[in-house]
């Protein structure tokens, strides 16, 4: 937990993520009919690297993750890199 010590977000508040929310809602959940990369089709899609690739969505998720993290005592957090990267860059 040490190292997360230095990286304490300030609380922000339910305004923060209402407007994170509202980000991923507009750039990363759709409905539709999608066929996703295992073939399969689905009518609902969630990807947050739209989310991830604009700087104030790439904050406040980085931001709710540092709180997560503070919260459950995370001493490490991994994930593969192609995801993890924009996350840990926010921070």
């Amino acid at each position: 937990m040490a190292a997360l010590a230095k990286f304490r977000p300030v609380d922000s508040g339910q305004h923060d993520k209402d407007e994170l929310r509202e980000i991923v809602r507009e750039r990363s959940f759709r409905f539709g009919r999608y066929t996703l990369s295992s073939g399969v089709e689905s009518d609902i899609y969630f990807n947050m690297k739209p989310t991830m690739m604009v700087a104030r969505g790439a904050q406040l998720a980085a931001l709710e993750f540092l709180k997560i993290a503070e919260q459950v005592k995370a001493e490490y957090v991994g994930g593969l890199e192609m995801g993890a990267v924009p996350v840990i860059g926010s921070m």
